[in-house]
């Protein structure tokens, strides 16, 4: 942007491919994700232990990735569909109580993406 006899004036400029780029995700933040992609197929396990364990993991470990939208966004659309047949698990209260505590998680790290979907 330049500024010639008070007007505003944008030049044109091109961005190269080298500054479109995105940073490399760290290899911890990698590691996490690794981490929470399989822990997603614990989500529906007939044991509650496993169950139990999964929701809390994924719960931590959500928080952890916050930062890299990129990476955070397709893992909570991951997350969803093993998600939302845990709130119907009448039998077992605490499975229903640490879901919603992922929930709450979920909406805190992905913001407006995961209102549309609890809208539903």
């Amino acid at each position: 942007v330049e500024i010639i006899n008070s007007n505003l004036v944008l030049k044109n400029t091109f961005i190269s491919d080298n500054e479109m780029e995105k940073p490399e995700v760290p290899i911890h933040i990698k590691m996490v994700i690794s981490v929470l992609k399989r822990t997603i197929n614990f989500l529906p396990s007939n044991n509650l232990d496993e169950k139990l364990l999964a929701l809390d993991i994924i719960k931590d470990g959500i928080v952890l990735i916050k930062d890299f939208e990129d990476e955070l966004l397709p893992l909570v659309h991951q997350i969803w569909s093993p998600l939302v047949p845990r709130f119907k698990e009448t039998a077992q209260p605490i499975v229903i109580s640490r879901s919603f505590k992922l929930l709450a998680t979920l909406a805190f790290v992905s913001k407006d993406f995961i209102r549309r979907r609890t809208m539903k």
